[in-house]
């Protein structure tokens, strides 16, 4: 999505830099159907959406890890704020759209120490492996589908803040701790994730870059978890450079 980032700045602006300079014949034009905090089902059903309109690329490269991992269910992010609204539990004030306040609860979030949640199962290896059973599930529906309309696809598991990456170079988070707060399960599910594509069960369409961070002394974030400009760079390269691989082409 490039959450932080100026438009230009965006993996899928650099995807598109890369394609032109690589001399993609014919050349390939990159859109970004990025969404805040959208995960794997929620791709399939955007991606059958822009299929049944008529959009159907060359090849469409899903991002994904983070988002999977953050909710056990398989719910979307506001799935139990909207519970609570139509509840009425939680009675939002008009004034928290208002670009000072917004930013004063940011910052006072911020400053907050994180208090520990109360699940137990972040590290659950069959909570974790239903989470994976799930995303390889919704991989092969797209993967079913996009055959049927000739479109590639290119699955990029992508880098977590929390598995491998020295954390004294995340400028933007101050913890471990804190980061395990909102994204506690990626660190042991990203280990699973690894063990299943050295046994060649993610497929030969999953580039993997959830190790891309290992060994970098730089801050590569905007904010706790999304990209800075160099890293989206780095990123939409190996991407670029995946799509050129005899067999992807």
């Amino acid at each position: 999505f490039g959450i932080g980032l100026p438009d230009d700045e965006t993996i899928a602006s650099y995807l598109q830099e890369c394609a032109r300079a690589n001399g993609s014949a014919p050349p390939l034009a990159v859109y970004n159907f990025g969404r805040q905090a959208y995960f794997s089902s929620q791709e399939l059903i955007l991606f059958q959406e822009l299929l049944k309109a008529g959009f159907a690329p060359q090849a469409a490269v899903f991002i994904d890890g983070l988002n999977d991992f953050y909710e056990a269910e398989g719910q979307p992010w506001f799935t139990k704020r909207l519970r609570r609204l139509w509840a009425g539990e939680d009675r939002p004030s008009l004034l928290d759209n208002v670009p000072m306040v917004w930013a004063a609860h940011r910052a006072s979030r911020h400053w907050k120490k994180p208090q520990p949640q109360k699940a137990t199962d972040y590290a659950d290896p069959v909570v974790l492996q239903d989470i994976i059973d799930r995303w390889l599930a919704n991989k092969k529906m797209i993967e079913t589908i996009a055959g049927r309309f000739g479109v590639r696809t290119i699955f990029v598991v992508q880098p977590a803040p929390t598995y491998k990456y020295d954390l004294r170079y995340h400028f933007l988070l101050n913890s471990d701790a804190e980061y395990s707060y909102f994204w506690p399960r990626g660190k042991y599910g990203y280990a699973l994730m690894e063990n299943l594509r050295a046994q060649g069960k993610l497929g030969p369409n999953v580039l993997w870059l959830a190790d891309m961070q290992q060994d970098k002394r730089e801050n590569l974030y905007v904010d706790a978890v999304h990209y800075n400009a160099p890293f989206s760079r780095a990123i939409a390269a190996q991407i670029c450079g995946f799509l050129e691989q005899p067999g992807h082409r």
